[in-house]
């Protein structure tokens, strides 16, 4: 993923409130956007037979169009990571390694000179090898398998005085550990699943040598009875309205 970012922004204190109600203390802003248009491959490997590919391209698509493509792979065997002591009985001695594959699109489209919009996903799968508690003839819980996705859409407008976005997002989230030998579908797996519904809207103001931010974020998280060991899922419901100014 390194070759999408183009670089960090840090954000302390009040001023953070504008990025929704998770914004609390500060934000880390990752910028995606080129400053010009071209694409970028890369490619590493290492010790322990790691290895990692990588890919990302920006195009314009007419004067009004850009679009964003990323893909990426990294793997390793890693080594072994012997369990004693708490973390197991008996030390389980294999290779615990890592596997991820992640993908990334987004279209940016101009209407006029004030009206922007953009769609944007962003998805991986990672399996991670770890050693677990080892008990003979039991099912040997030491594979995770988690999946993510997330989905983005937007409105901008940016006039002189005047600046607002309207953003919608979803998230989906499937978080496994099982035994190989057994499946991440059998009755001795857990399954973590999170699914999240974001709406924000965030207007600002130029008024005199200062300016006024106002908005609205709204947020809603459902999961899957089993998540994190509690037998019911939940749906929880988040609102949050915001008023600031600078001067």
């Amino acid at each position: 993923m390194r070759a999408l970012v183009q670089r960090v922004e840090y954000i302390r204190g009040p001023r953070s409130a504008v990025y929704g109600s998770d914004a609390i203390g500060g934000v880390v802003n990752i910028i995606t956007t080129r400053d010009e248009p071209g694409t970028e491959i890369s490619a590493g490997w290492g010790r322990n037979s790691y290895q990692n590919y990588d890919v990302s391209t920006q195009q314009q698509l007419g004067d009004k169009t850009r679009v964003t493509l990323l893909g990426d792979y990294a793997h390793t065997h890693g080594y072994d990571v012997v369990a004693y002591g708490n973390t197991g009985t008996q030390a389980q001695t294999d290779n615990d390694g890592f596997l991820s594959k992640t993908l990334y699109g987004a279209l940016e489209h101009n209407f006029t000179d004030a009206w922007s919009g953009f769609v944007r996903g962003y998805g991986y799968d990672n399996r991670t090898n770890y050693d677990a508690y080892y008990s003979p003839g039991s099912p040997l819980l030491d594979t995770r398998k988690l999946y993510s996705q997330s989905w983005d859409a937007g409105l901008r407008y940016n006039g002189e005085l005047i600046k607002s976005q309207l953003i919608t997002s979803y998230s989906h989230i499937k978080d496994y550990n099982y035994d190989p030998h057994y499946g991440r579908y059998d009755s001795s797996a857990t399954l973590d699943e999170m699914k999240q519904y974001t709406v924000q809207w965030a207007n600002n103001v130029i008024v005199g040598h200062g300016s006024i931010g106002a908005g609205v974020d709204w947020q809603k998280q459902t999961t899957t009875p089993g998540t994190g060991y509690v037998e019911d899922g939940y749906d929880q419901r988040n609102t949050g309205i915001y008023l600031t100014g600078l001067q």
